[in-house]
């Protein structure tokens, strides 16, 4: 289990109170974290997030967090990559 404090625990009790079984009042987003089933699915998971054990909702939640923590840091590094080519060819006074 994610380490009381860590973004995983927030995540959790923010989005279900940290209740692996938690359904949102529509039906559309399920289990500890709130997946939608195709996040869910996109990310390796078998079924209905709130069939899964905790540890499995656990396991997905920090491979998601991983993806999106990887797809900032290219965002960051192409930002910075273009912003110092654009300084590099900018004309100098």
């Amino acid at each position: 289990h994610p380490h009381r404090g860590g973004i995983a625990h927030e995540t959790a009790e923010c989005e279900s109170g940290g209740d692996p079984r938690a359904v949102s009042p529509g039906g559309r987003y399920r289990g500890k974290y709130q997946f939608s089933m195709d996040t869910w699915h996109n990310l390796g998971g078998d079924g209905d997030p709130i069939d899964a054990s905790e540890a499995t909702q656990d396991r997905i939640a920090l491979k998601l967090t991983a993806l999106r923590l990887g797809a900032l840091a290219e965002l960051r590094l192409t930002a910075t990559t273009i912003a110092s080519v654009s300084a590099q060819a900018a004309p100098s006074s």
